[in-house]
């Protein structure tokens, strides 16, 4: 087989150059049938492309052939998956066909360098050619995309030294390292070393999209690269975020004029200039930036909360939930967590969210616990709300078992009675039977004080049908119910 080259030179290097502005779908033709044309297989660049358009998520092969140019195990399955299922309406089996080329006249696995930087040009739009609001782009949907495709201007690249790029590939193989298993029903997350990795990279939320609103009132403008350099060279009147994390952006304000200039340069690179033309619009799309960010800190400081182990609790019990994306579920995936169900509701909901970023759905939003552990006996719902998925948590977390026999006797949406107020109100302690307690509030309100007018030549032959009593009492509204220990919680309900 002949070896590929990598991007400094060889036979797949002779990368396309499309002579007008065209569509990934069209891109990835034209690459074809220049290939076709001079009887070799696709270039790097057009794999690129057709990768970043087919892969499954952030853990298949094609995601690894479209970020780092790696052949990876599982490969040639997905291409025939896709073979056998293709619901996107768009005609792949030549795009296939292409890659099983590709793959046959490649024998390194290995990641390409300054595969990063591959991407098909696309010549300068005239002023009299029509927009066709299809940008060119980076692959697989980077937060410089995260406005909308309806308004990405020109992408410049960075040069990335060799530090930054191996960087880049580290963080990819631990992305990818991440896989799922199933024990009998149970879907359960596989976890690594947590020494050595960054548990929440941004990468894990790459699809996130702003307020449709800041999509709006916006012109497309082209710079050069020498006109970027001096944009970005310059320090801008306000900024957010870093290159590493969802992207840096930049807010430039016009001196002379309405309006401004939203500076973008995202992790790959790439850097995008948007222009508002007044100021309102400007604030609207500055506004939608701070928000988005702020929204993705906080539900990625609750998903690390929730992947903490908790303290230990008063009861020793620590109920964990394992939420799953209900959208890779029904498409055959497994995607989610195990979150400690001890936390506030809005605190499971950011994490949730958080998970439905990385999960192999776009745009998510559907969600369902699949397990639970320690939990004393309690059955969660699969589609429980967080609300009284939480409000058990803590009790039980709190009192113990009982917490959990007192739900299940005044009912869970009895919200007044389940505070931990009216649950000490009621609760009389955990004991080894109800006849225990009985002896106990005999002593305690000195029902035997009869017994010193009882003779005591008899005195050995009397004594009270506490066991009776029992039974009396549990009529009048004393409620026992047994503990997975062997003991018995004791409440009054009157």
């Amino acid at each position: 087989m002949e070896h590929l080259s990598t991007p400094q030179g060889g036979n797949f290097q002779n990368e396309s150059t499309p002579p007008e502005h065209l569509t990934d779908e069209q891109l990835i033709h034209y690459g074809i049938t220049e290939a076709l044309r001079e009887g070799r297989p696709i270039d790097h660049t057009t794999v690129r492309v057709i990768a970043s358009q087919l892969h499954g998520g952030q853990r298949s092969p094609l995601y690894a052939l479209a970020s780092t140019g790696a052949l990876t195990d599982g490969l040639r399955d997905e291409l025939d998956a896709w073979r056998e299922d293709n619901e996107t309406g768009v005609e792949v089996e030549p795009w296939l066909d292409a890659l099983d080329e590709y793959l046959d006249n490649r024998d390194d696995a290995a990641p390409v360098a300054g595969w990063h930087q591959l991407w098909p040009a696309q010549p300068e739009r005239q002023d009299d050619e029509p927009d066709s609001r299809d940008e060119e782009r980076p692959p697989y949907g980077p937060p410089a995309d995260a406005m909308g495709r309806l308004a990405v201007s020109t992408s410049d690249q960075v040069e990335q030294s060799p530090e930054e790029a191996a960087a880049c590939q580290a963080l990819f193989e631990r992305i990818s390292a991440a896989g799922v298993r199933t024990l009998g029903e149970v879907a359960v997350v596989d976890t690594r070393d947590q020494d050595d990795l960054d548990d929440y990279p941004w990468t894990d939320a790459a699809a996130w999209s702003p307020t449709e609103v800041a999509r709006h009132n916006f012109e497309e403008r082209r710079y050069s690269v020498e006109e970027l350099d001096v944009l970005f060279g310059a320090p801008p009147d306000n900024e957010i975020g870093t290159v590493s994390d969802l992207g840096w952006y930049g807010l430039v304000k016009h001196q002379d004029r309405p309006g401004g200039l939203i500076l973008i340069q995202d992790e790959q690179g790439y850097r995008h200039v948007r222009e508002a033309l007044d100021d309102h619009a400007l604030e609207v799309q500055w506004s939608a930036i701070e928000t988005e960010y702020s929204t993705y800190h906080a539900e990625r400081d609750a998903y690390e909360q929730a992947n903490t182990e908790a303290d230990a609790s008063p009861s020793g019990h620590s109920p964990r939930i394992w939420v799953g994306s209900l959208a890779d579920y029904n498409s055959g995936r497994l995607h989610g967590v195990w979150m400690d169900a001890t936390l506030e509701p809005d605190e499971l909901q950011a994490a949730t969210q958080f998970m439905l970023r990385n999960g192999y759905t776009p745009d998510a939003e559907e969600w369902a616990i699949f397990d639970y552990e320690d939990f004393a006996g309690y059955s969660v719902g699969e589609y429980d709300s967080f609300d009284t998925v939480s409000r058990v948590a803590r009790g039980l977390a709190q009192h113990g078992q009982a917490y959990t026999k007192w739900v299940e006797h005044v009912g869970i949406d009895s919200t007044e009675l389940l505070t931990d107020e009216h649950f000490l109100d009621h609760y009389h302690g955990e004991w080894e039977s109800a006849e225990e307690y009985v002896e106990h509030l005999l002593s305690e309100t000195d029902a035997y004080d009869f017994m010193q007018f009882v003779p005591e030549s008899i005195r050995h032959y009397v004594s009270v049908d506490v066991e009776a009593y029992a039974r009396d009492m549990q009529s009048e509204g004393l409620l026992v119910e047994e503990l997975h220990h062997g003991r018995v919680a004791v409440f009054w309900t009157r």
